[in-house]
């Protein structure tokens, strides 16, 4: 990628996590499959990362100890 176009991709990149939380869930989703593609190790570190600036009401899961559920239901280990 060009530097223009990576500067302009973490531009952006950083703007949709400022606000992440505004999203709709859909949109959340398909960012972060798209994000994810090719970096499965990476999965539960960013959805940690965004559950911890963007939290949701816990659902039951979390609710039950059992850590939290990030994006697309993705449990985060000792959330």
């Amino acid at each position: 990628m060009a530097d223009g176009q990576e500067r302009f991709a973490n531009l952006l990149g950083r703007a949709a996590m400022d606000v992440w939380g505004d999203m709709p869930r859909d949109i959340q989703e398909a960012l972060f499959e798209t994000a994810m593609k090719g970096h499965d190790a990476e999965r539960e570190e960013l959805a940690r990362l965004l559950h911890e600036r963007h939290p949701r009401t816990p659902s039951s899961e979390a609710r039950s100890g059992r850590g939290a559920v990030g994006v697309k239901g993705h449990l985060i280990k000792g959330a």
